[in-house]
């Protein structure tokens, strides 16, 4: 009986501690053209980044360890379906949502105007976000064009993660520094300085 127990024992030791949907930590074993990226992520058998991730992810080498999301344990060729993309993304989006509840600053790269604001992409990723004509820096920009491509700090405004609705303020931060340096201007300037 005990044997049957013991048996039992590492038959459930060998079953993934890992479930669908979760993100984990995974170690690149191959890089292959025709399977795509294989992953030893700590379940019984690798898993498989496929190839439309490939040329997106880039610069990876065997030995890299990266983080996967556990789409499907029972993909291609019965290996594990991961992706490295989507879990990138997910914890990108677990961070902002952790900077809008804490009023902590991103840094985001304004990539377009658009009708009553402009379009940002969020710390090298692929997560965009709006933000508004009023919150474009402090004092308010006037000409709008002469932000695009630049990287600002700023302040997660709202954030509905359903809706993929995340609206930015750069003023938020801007503002608070633009007062206190010119509390600081007043408070060294002498009469008759120029």
């Amino acid at each position: 009986m005990d044997e049957m127990k013991d048996l039992m024992k590492e038959y459930l030791d060998e079953i993934p501690s890992v479930s669908s949907g979760k993100i984990v930590k995974g170690k690149v074993v191959e890089i292959s053209d025709t399977m795509g990226i294989v992953v030893d992520f700590g379940a019984k058998s690798e898993g498989i980044i496929p190839l439309g991730e490939l040329e997106k992810i880039g610069h990876l080498q065997i030995g890299d360890e990266i983080d996967v999301l556990v789409k499907t344990f029972s993909g291609r060729d019965g290996y594990p379906v991961l992706s490295h993309i989507e879990a990138k993304k997910r914890i990108l989006e677990d961070k902002i949502e952790e900077a809008f509840k804490k009023s902590e600053i991103l840094e985001v790269k304004i990539i377009e105007k658009i009708k009553g604001g402009v379009k940002v992409r969020i710390s090298d990723s692929e997560v965009e976000a709006f933000m508004p004509n009023s919150q474009i820096g402090y004092p308010p920009v006037k000409n709008i064009r002469s932000v695009i491509g630049k990287v600002v700090p700023v302040k997660v405004i709202k954030y509905d993660a359903s809706k993929k609705d995340i609206v930015v303020s750069w003023r938020a931060v801007a503002e608070p520094q633009y007062k206190r340096k010119l509390e600081e201007f007043w408070q060294n300037a002498r009469l008759g300085e120029i």
